[in-house]
């Protein structure tokens, strides 16, 4: 008996010690690919979990599983290709659900990590109607020159100019209280795509109507 990666192989030999028969525990998909391999990186990837905690387990239990160059290789080439192409699936199905309708947006960032040491952003927006997410902008520091103070600005500028192009028509824009945000859209910087107006709703909240 012996173990690759997460799978257990059993192997028969005669008295000779000539191999009679060999046996996997998983199904062996292309590129001698172990399934359960690709599964446990799937679940980990999707999970938001982490590699190095799921070993150290792993090791305390004595449960065999892939190596780190495995489940990185396994996840660039199988799960990452995967999820992008189901979500950009997903993503289009819904706009074209809100194509020719006028739409009202509201738009957050969310750091990795507080102050100026933030190496990525999420930037979501959301339909107010039916609250919809239209849109999911991931952007890393080194996009925007190493700068974590502009990474929010930049994903929103990211994230509405996919939404436009795309066809979406958007008639208002609701964000938190985001200095750069109001000098973007106050100086019509979204390419063809301008602000009308730009006004005060509540303490802490914007609301910019765009048009073209």
């Amino acid at each position: 008996m012996e173990f690759v990666s997460s799978a257990v192989y059993l192997k028969w030999t005669c008295t000779n010690n000539h191999v009679a028969h060999r046996w996997c525990s998983q199904p062996i998909l292309n590129r001698r690919v172990h399934s359960g391999d690709v599964l446990f990186s799937a679940a980990l990837l999707a999970s938001g979990n982490n590699f190095q905690k799921l070993s150290l387990f792993a090791k305390f239990l004595k449960l065999p599983i892939l190596s780190v160059s495995s489940f990185t290789k396994i996840q660039r080439t199988y799960v990452i290709p995967t999820i992008e192409e189901i979500w950009t699936k997903h993503q289009n199905e819904i706009l074209e659900n809100f194509r020719g309708s006028d739409v009202v947006l509201l738009g957050d960032g969310r750091m990795d990590s507080p102050g100026h040491s933030a190496q990525y952003c999420t930037y979501t927006f959301m339909e107010n109607e039916t609250n919809t997410i239209l849109c999911i902008i991931i952007m890393d520091k080194r996009m925007t020159g190493g700068k974590s103070a502009v990474l929010e600005k930049a994903c929103f500028k990211k994230g509405l100019q996919f939404l436009l192009e795309k066809g979406v028509q958007v008639v208002e824009v609701v964000t938190d209280a985001h200095v750069q945000i109001e000098a973007l859209m106050s100086k019509h910087t979204l390419d063809e795509k301008f602000v009308i107006h730009f006004s005060r709703l509540l303490p802490g909240i914007r609301m910019a109507t765009v048009a073209e």
